[in-house]
């Protein structure tokens, strides 16, 4: 779960609770390492692959509207905006 946390760069209690919701619509589930009883593991389940895979779909129809109407330059120039802001925000 902490590498998670880290790899979406959200605070682990945001995380715990959108797993729990995740948990509880069945679209994922957890294990418990049999080497440290501490260590948690987030998996798909078969529900929740169908889902990503229609969220992929849209995420990509929707991304591929915006680069007819903005351009690539513009979509490119936004993502390397965006990414700026982000290692900004991450700086100590």
């Amino acid at each position: 779960m902490g590498d998670l946390a880290a790899t979406l760069e959200i605070p682990h209690p945001t995380l715990t609770r959108l797993v729990d919701d995740l948990v509880d619509s069945a679209h994922l589930y957890r294990t418990q390492s049999n080497e440290d009883r501490r260590r948690v593991s987030v998996h798909l389940s078969t529900r929740g692959q169908k889902l990503l895979t229609r969220l992929d779909s849209l995420a990509a129809a929707h991304e591929h509207s915006l680069r007819t109407q903005c351009g690539e330059d513009s979509i490119s120039e936004l993502v390397t905006a965006l990414k700026t802001v982000r290692d900004r925000l991450s700086e100590p």
